[in-house]
């Protein structure tokens, strides 16, 4: 394989002089012009440049200087001119300078030049200026046109600031239990049936992996037509009724060890079938009162020592909320095709669509709730209500400016929980602000990677399966907040 030399024009004047001693050397030595040329990676009319005006005045006859045109000769604008379209490029968009383009690409520019300095240049010739300038193509960062700058401004400096202040110092008492076992109502321990998916405002909830040990009743066995429960992880438990029975469709869950009851809120009672809330690490435990006796029929929840969730329960906690909605007929990706040809993708007939409601938060937490048709007050409470069973700690959440978001009846159920729960409206049309949009697209870019679903069925089912395995990867969740337009939500 052949040695590809440097072009002699792109070297330094030091090894440009080095290479004229070599030349002059090898035609001393009786070699022929065009082997020192060849050697040497320039041309053979540059060697006999050189060797002709050594002979004729001596080493001071050889150029100094380099050779050949000035960098910066023929160019059609001058520095001053580039500097001024560069400053123009940083400082405006087209359309500010009434360009006829969406964004600055090569035709922009020409168009722009053409219009200050009445110079008419080649597309490729503005190209060759962009990359020297140390301009790049690049997918354009979209952002609404009617975004209030201002009010991102305080958003980013003030507003955001203040409420991450607030939940610092927000200190929260962890509810007391007044018994060993807490008795929750009975649709709160059962499990949906095996064939049951998550039906109309109801929260599918995925349940922790690398269980603690277990302490099931002895004669407790699952039956045929109910799906085995994995058991929660150390913090949080969820205790069965004194003297309930398992009923078919339904799996009683047993005590972990080493746990301590979650106490629901008095005003959260889920509807019959829906799905279970499970506590998620951050929560706080109630611990039991020394003196009370566990029954026969109920596991013995030991004594809780003081965790890292229980000190963490002493701040607020922001989530940052979004909804979205997902298609069995989209799928945001390119396919390869043979050129002339398009690539196809094959869609079911019917328009299927569900719908997602989650909040995400930078300890990477995730919640979420599936349902049918627009959001409206009505759901959005009922996700706040089935929300505030997830933690003891004071709820700071952060969505955008949907007409739901801001009805009078939300504001009517948010005044009576003002200790638990407040709700912040984020800019107007400022949805990069928001990590929880990064977890939309995270979705929508990989539900539908094994293929397009065949029905309403499948395309939950994997919804779900997708969010499952977004709550056990927190460290995926907070990369959302990585992004550079989310980083000032990243927390320390």
């Amino acid at each position: 394989m052949g040695i590809t030399l440097p072009d002699a024009r792109e070297l330094s004047d030091e090894v440009l002089q080095a290479l004229r001693m070599r030349a002059l050397q090898g035609c001393a030595l009786g070699m022929k012009h065009g082997e020192v040329a060849r050697m040497l990676g320039v041309a053979r009319e540059t060697v006999s440049r050189w060797w002709s005006a050594y002979k004729s005045n001596g080493l001071e006859g050889l150029p100094d200087d380099r050779t050949g045109r000035p960098v910066g000769s023929g160019r059609t604008l001058t520095d001053e001119q580039g500097r001024h379209i560069q400053q123009l490029i940083d400082e405006h968009s087209p359309e500010d300078l009434a360009i006829a383009a969406p964004l600055w690409s090569r035709r922009a520019v020409r168009d722009l030049i053409k219009k200050e300095y009445g110079i008419s240049m080649a597309v490729r010739t503005v190209g060759q200026y962009l990359k020297r300038w140390g301009y790049t193509a690049k997918r354009p960062q979209r952002h609404a046109r009617d975004q209030d700058p201002e009010e991102v401004r305080e958003w980013l400096e003030e507003t955001y600031p203040e409420i991450e202040r607030r939940a610092r110092a927000e200190e929260v008492e962890a509810p007391q239990a007044s018994a060993a076992v807490v008795q929750p109502a009975e649709s709160e321990v059962q499990s949906p049936p095996q064939d049951a998916g998550p039906s109309e405002d109801r929260v599918a909830v995925p349940q922790p992996e690398d269980t603690t040990a277990e302490a099931k009743p002895q004669d407790a066995e699952p039956s045929d037509e109910s799906p085995a429960v994995p058991q929660p992880e150390k913090t949080e438990v969820q205790a069965t009724p004194q003297d309930a029975e398992p009923s078919a469709g339904s799996v009683a869950v047993p005590q972990p060890t080493d746990t301590t009851a979650q106490v629901p809120p008095r005003d959260a009672e889920p509807s019959d079938g829906s799905h279970a809330v499970p506590q998620p690490p951050d929560t706080t435990t109630a611990a039991k009162q020394q003196d009370a006796e566990p029954s026969d029929d109920s596991p013995a929840v030991p004594q809780a020592e003081k965790t890292t969730a229980q000190a963490r329960a002493k701040k607020g906690e922001i989530l940052f909320g979004d909804e979205t909605g997902v298609a069995a007929d989209e799928h945001p990706r390119y396919g390869y095709a043979r050129k002339g040809q398009r690539a196809t993708m094959p869609v079911p007939d019917p328009h299927i669509r569900v719908n997602v409601l989650s909040t995400v938060s930078n300890e990477g937490t995730l919640r979420f709730m599936t349902y049918k048709g627009g959001l409206n007050a009505k759901r959005f409470i009922e996700f706040l209500r089935r929300l505030l069973r997830t933690t003891t700690r004071k709820i700071y959440l952060i969505v955008d400016q949907l007409r739901a978001h801001k009805a009078a009846a939300v504001k009517k159920w948010l005044s009576s929980r003002t200790d638990k729960i407040e709700l912040h409206l984020a800019p107007r049309r400022s949805p990069e602000l928001n990590p929880d949009e990064y977890l939309n697209n995270d979705l929508k870019g990989n539900v539908h990677a094994a293929g397009l679903p065949h029905n309403e069925n499948e395309l939950r089912s994997r919804v779900l399966a997708f969010l499952r395995k977004l709550y056990h990867t927190p460290g995926r969740i907070m990369s959302y907040f990585q992004h550079p337009c989310a980083q000032y939500a990243a927390g320390s």
